[in-house]
């Protein structure tokens, strides 16, 4: 069997424990990008589950199931093993990358914030260290 291929059979194999939990990821089910779409179906698949299982667990109507299902089986991320779906190796390299963008943009958005603070400040800048240099001050 091609290495790419074999199936993850456990969470705890895929060293994953660090990303967020399927139900913290989804923040509004109605409105979930793809990558979060594809992402929890790949997090079901560790374990390996039925269709039925995986379309409660990601919160998917059965034909936008159907869709994705086949989807990640031609882009080689899941495997069907009888009734059973599996993630493959390239699916769980697909999660360890999501994982890592999550983490980016927590810490892009905190820094965001924090850029916000300082400038939105009123300690941050006096006023007269501010205008100091320019000519035309404003009126108060």
């Amino acid at each position: 069997m091609d290495t790419k291929l074999s199936p993850i059979n456990s969470w705890e194999s895929t060293n994953l424990k660090g990303l967020p939990s399927m139900t913290a990821n989804i923040r509004n089910r109605k409105n979930r990008r793809q990558a979060d779409i594809v992402a929890d179906i790949l997090r079901v698949c560790c374990e390996g589950d039925a269709k039925t299982h995986i379309m409660y667990k990601a919160g998917l109507s059965y034909p936008l199931l159907k869709k994705y299902l086949s989807l990640l089986m031609d882009k080689r991320l899941i495997l069907q093993d009888g009734d059973q779906y599996r993630i493959t190796e390239m699916g769980q390299n697909y999660l360890e990358i999501y994982g890592e963008i999550g983490k980016t943009q927590t810490i892009l958005q905190q820094r965001e914030e924090d850029m916000q603070k300082l400038f939105c400040s009123p300690t941050a800048v006096p006023k007269d260290e501010f205008y100091r240099g320019i000519t035309a001050r404003p009126k108060e």
